[in-house]
């Protein structure tokens, strides 16, 4: 899994060259391959390779996944937990 997040790194100048459009074609499908492998119970082990293309297209917040509610709803939720402050117990 190491090297997978070494070769990961060193293509990062390939997604920035990368268009959107074929980015965002490369996280539908991913997406896509993700949800239909577990939901059809197949090994995990085969989920490592539509992870790391979804990984490789997202890099570079360009695509589909960049422009997406449920992405941004998600980080803006995150940020307000763990910056909301927390009461001290009395």
């Amino acid at each position: 899994m190491f090297c997978l997040g070494i070769v990961l790194y060193r293509t990062r100048p390939l997604a920035f060259t990368t268009s959107s459009t074929v980015l965002s074609a490369i996280q539908f499908a991913s997406g896509a391959a993700i949800l239909l492998f577990m939901h059809s119970g197949w090994n995990d082990a085969l989920l490592v390779v539509p992870f790391a293309l979804l990984i490789f297209s997202t890099q570079t917040d360009k695509g589909i996944a960049s422009l997406s509610i449920v992405f941004g709803y998600t980080g803006r939720c995150r940020a307000h937990v763990i910056l909301e402050p927390v009461p001290a117990r009395k």
